[in-house]
């Protein structure tokens, strides 16, 4: 005999989906940062970008390739989740990264559903 759990509402203890759903959200768009294109054996193209090569290009501007690299989060967002968006893909700590010829960046990811936000921070140093 199969057993069902039930979910009382309102719950009396909350929920906690939403936190958890958002830090999916996150982890899948790190992995995705953190993939190069070709990285993965199944499904080559399908997954990841030139994420060293953006970061360590010198002949880009910072906003140029902050721009492409929303671009490409932007893509990955609507092609895996429903409602999520970027909202801004900023550079952080713009003078130790004047010292130290790297860039840290911050990306928010906005659920438009629920309203949830999450920050996603990468640093170089």
């Amino acid at each position: 005999m199969k057993s069902f759990s039930t979910i009382s509402f309102p719950s009396v203890q909350g929920f906690t989906v939403v936190s958890a759903y958002m830090d999916v959200v996150k982890q899948d768009t790190l992995n995705f940062l953190l993939t190069n294109v070709g990285q993965r054996v199944i499904r080559r193209t399908k997954i990841g970008i030139p994420l060293d090569e953006l970061l360590f290009d010198d002949k880009m501007d910072v906003e140029g390739k902050l721009s492409l690299i929303k671009t490409y989060i932007d893509e990955f967002l609507k092609n895996t989740f429903v409602g999520i968006v970027c909202t801004y893909v900023k550079e952080i700590n713009t003078q130790t990264n004047l010292e130290t010829g790297k860039i840290d960046i911050e990306i928010m990811l906005v659920d438009q559903n629920l309203g949830t936000v999450a920050i996603l921070t990468l640093s170089n140093q």
